[in-house]
């Protein structure tokens, strides 16, 4: 059950991203060699099949009205939600690089992303690409998070916390990669 709600303010999130980030410069879209796709606001110089994204909202540029939406009024098109999609996969993946605990970092990180994440899930309930009711139940468990992080708690960590706590100790990973990985 979790695991759809933060779907969604993954989703939301990736949305406000793109649409915001889209606007004031182009996203470009691209396959390389061994065929894995890649999103970038600037294109590689060695790729030959780069595309420009349409990423502008609206009944346009692919959205069918009454589909592909979600779970607010406004439908969004295929480009933003294959580059939801893109994002998604990307905040998922964890540095398999191993760095020491640290608690403060650790902390930071956690508290700048969820704090993230709470302010564009507000803006796309806003502007009326989610439900406020979605919203305000994922909303709830990420305001609980952000309230029982702090550096003892990471201090006193065992376990899959402590393993969460390290992997947010790298400014590469990102809280839904690592809370995916070690179940916190």
């Amino acid at each position: 059950m979790l695991k759809k709600q933060w779907r969604k303010v993954l989703m939301a999130g990736a949305l406000l991203a793109v649409w915001h980030g889209g606007q004031a410069q182009p996203v470009y879209k691209w396959v390389d060699a061994s065929g894995k796709t890649h999103y970038g606001s600037q294109p590689p110089a060695a790729e030959k099949d780069v595309e420009p994204m349409k990423l502008q909202g609206g009944a346009g540029s692919g959205s069918t009205p009454g589909k592909n939406h979600l779970g607010g009024t406004k439908p969004i098109n295929k480009d933003t939600r294959e580059m939801m999609q893109g994002m998604e996969i990307a905040l998922k993946k964890v540095d398999p690089n191993t760095v020491p605990l640290s608690c403060s970092t650790a902390v930071g990180n956690v508290r700048s992303q969820v704090t993230t994440m709470l302010e564009t899930g507000q803006r796309n309930v806003q502007q009326g690409y989610t439900k406020a009711a979605d919203f305000e139940g994922v909303a709830s468990k990420l305001r609980e998070a952000l309230s029982t992080t702090t550096p003892a708690d990471c201090e006193s960590a065992t376990g899959n916390k402590k393993l969460f706590y390290q992997c947010m100790s790298s400014d590469r990973n990102h809280v839904v990669g690592c809370g995916s990985k070690y179940k916190y």
